[in-house]
């Protein structure tokens, strides 16, 4: 009897440790095959993090060597490949674009900052048209796309007004007792001419618009016709718009 019983309980013991072996086995297994999905997914995750960041670095260093135009594409291409970068991509590809318009401001050359001002408010309006159709953008891109939009309409904004009130300041001090400052009077129209380059998307006060019709009407005027006429040809060449202006024919 008490044999029986001592068989018996040898019996479960072999088989608890049956049970506990083949739980510990599965529970390895799964271990295992948990740790090397994980890898994997890292493996792929890696590669796109890298993919991404030597097309952004070809980008930034577009940026810092001053090819500004090459790094808006890069910036760009980066977005188109994997829209997962737009939200690093918007605010650096904006900071390229207007750091090199102050860059342009900051040694007279009006021109090209005009350019690279409108160019940046161009290129966002066209990836939030973009995004309005196929909704490629995460919600945190799509933030940063319309915080910066607002960021460079601010910015345009605050040029054409610095360059309208500079206008009426030269027509201004053209004016002599005798004889009126013909210079300041065409440098008066060029700055007009600026101005009007940020129209229509920066130039959004009804003041502005009607001061720079103000300020054509009255260069017209005071300017001999030869001379509106060379300033505002050579500003149609220079910023691509049709300018005109109501006045003297």
């Amino acid at each position: 009897m008490n044999m029986n019983r001592g068989f018996s309980n040898s019996g479960w013991k072999v088989a608890a440790v049956l049970i506990v072996f083949a739980v510990l086995t599965i529970w390895l297994a799964n271990q295992i095959a948990r740790k090397t999905a994980i890898a994997n997914v890292e493996t792929v995750f890696a590669g796109a993090v890298v993919g991404d960041s030597q097309r952004l670095e070809s980008a930034r260093d577009a940026a810092r060597n001053g090819q500004v135009d090459r790094a808006v594409h890069e910036y760009l291409t980066a977005i188109d490949e994997d829209p997962s970068t737009a939200a690093v991509a918007i605010p650096e590809m904006v900071g390229a674009l207007l750091t090199a318009a102050r860059q342009c401001a900051d040694g007279n050359d009006h021109v090209s900052e005009s350019r690279h001002i409108n160019v940046c408010y161009q290129t966002l309006a066209r990836l939030i048209q973009d995004d309005s159709r196929n909704r490629r953008l995460s919600r945190q891109a799509r933030e940063k796309l319309f915080a910066e939009t607002a960021r460079v309409r601010s910015w345009g904004h605050d040029r054409a007004r610095a360059h309208i009130l500079e206008a009426d300041r030269l027509r201004r001090a053209a004016k002599g007792f005798w004889n009126d400052d013909e210079d300041m009077q065409a440098q008066s129209l060029h700055m007009v001419n600026l101005a009007w380059s940020y129209y229509p998307h920066f130039t959004t006060e009804q003041w502005m618009v009607s001061k720079m019709y103000e300020i054509w009407a009255d260069m017209k005027d005071e300017l001999s016709g030869w001379q509106y006429r060379q300033v505002m040809e050579r500003d149609r060449l220079l910023l691509g718009r049709v300018i005109e202006a109501p006045g003297r024919q």
